[in-house]
């Protein structure tokens, strides 16, 4: 491979790729409307939150049910997660650093997860 050549991306991570809007959010039960409208920009195989300057890695695990995300930033415990494409729907619910990856899409008070549906920018 040549320096500096991104391997092919395949499966799922194609269909990560680009900008993707919060519509909904909610932590640990509750509703978190000051999250909505956050942009989520994914570029191969890493991601970056608005118009910050750093961008963090994740990796996807296919072959799980339900499927699943991990997010690594490399100074903390990946944050694990799991998510769903329904459309041009993603929905993803991530687990607080250093505990277990999430089992369904929903939160409750101090679980420690956060639950976000998000939509493909136009």
């Amino acid at each position: 491979m040549a320096r500096g050549a991104e391997p092919e991306l395949a499966g799922d991570y194609t269909q990560f790729q680009g900008r993707w809007i919060v519509s909904q959010c909610e932590r640990e039960g509750a509703a978190t409307p000051q999250l909505n409208g956050s942009i989520f920009t994914y570029e191969g195989k890493t991601v970056r939150l608005g118009t910050e300057p750093g961008s963090e890695n994740y990796a996807l695990h296919e072959d799980t049910s339900p499927k699943g995300i991990d997010y690594v930033d490399g100074h903390t415990p990946p944050v694990l997660g799991i998510y769903k494409f329904e459309g041009e729907t993603l929905t993803i619910c991530t687990a607080d650093p250093g505990r277990e990856r999430p089992k369904a899409f929903h939160t409750a008070e101090k679980d420690g997860m956060t639950l976000m549906q998000l939509r493909r920018a136009k």
